[in-house]
């Protein structure tokens, strides 16, 4: 039996919201003596604390007050942090993040933190954005398995954008989705199933994009679905996946 996977968290792109569900699925592993990482953007990390130094040595101009700020004083802001910006250490992370579209950053520094974890055998759990993020990076070595809460498949004020699904099929590692019902990013297998490969099984929840309050019945089928591809991945990562635990991409019950 091959030892268990080291499990990597990569939550939603506004980390103002908390993945309530995602601190869940960490206990849940973490009962089980599995290590956890959780990703988090070092990029992101450097600008919160650009946020942090501006607020305490110009409060003139911060952003803090939760005042709207005059075009000087938000030039001024934005002139300031920029020169914050270069003189970080992460400032390439910074240039590639203005030039580059936001899905792709995202991909590249989740990549970048799984290959400077020790661990070879890993499995994504991701909510919202990460999700996005996590699939464009499937065929890494180093990805077992990905669970992914809340896939956003479609952004409910905007045009459909390819960046999010055109890839998905091409996913070969065992993955489940776990999606709420009401989920305004996508809550229909019917319509959404299509996006998804063979190697994929969808599990439908009574809740929203945000899974508050999931009740144990239905934590209890997402984890299910959870360990199902978590153990797939350890037996027979080599062979494609028997989607028993959940519904499959046609939308028939496994």
């Amino acid at each position: 039996m091959m030892p268990p996977l080291a499990i990597v968290l990569a939550g939603r792109s506004n980390t103002a919201k908390r993945s309530d569900i995602l601190t869940r699925v960490a206990r849940k592993f973490g009962e089980r003596g599995q290590p956890v990482f959780v990703f988090e953007s070092p990029r992101h990390a450097a600008s919160e604390g650009i946020n942090r130094r501006l607020e305490q040595a110009l409060p003139g101009i911060a952003r803090s007050t939760g005042q709207a700020l005059s075009w000087p004083r938000l030039a001024a802001w934005y002139a300031v942090k920029t020169a914050l910006a270069c003189a970080s250490p992460h400032r390439i992370d910074f240039l590639m993040a203005a030039l580059l579209p936001p899905w792709l950053i995202a991909s590249w520094e989740l990549q970048r933190f799984i290959e400077s974890l020790p661990q070879q055998r890993i499995m994504v759990v991701t909510h919202s954005a990460g999700g996005v993020a996590a699939t464009r990076i499937a065929a890494h070595a180093k990805v077992r398995a990905i669970a992914s809460f809340g896939y956003p498949f479609r952004h409910p004020e905007r045009r459909r954008e390819a960046y999010r699904t055109r890839h998905l099929r091409a996913v070969a590692k065992p993955m489940v989705v776990i999606q709420g019902r009401s989920d305004a990013y996508g809550g229909d297998p019917a319509q959404f199933g299509r996006f998804l490969g063979p190697a994929c099984a969808i599990v439908s929840l009574e809740c929203d994009h945000e899974y508050h309050g999931l009740d144990d019945g239905a934590f209890a089928r997402a984890w299910e679905a959870i360990d199902h591809v978590h153990d797939l991945a350890c037996q027979k990562e080599s062979q494609a996946p028997r989607l028993d635990c959940a519904t499959s991409v046609s939308g028939q019950t496994c």
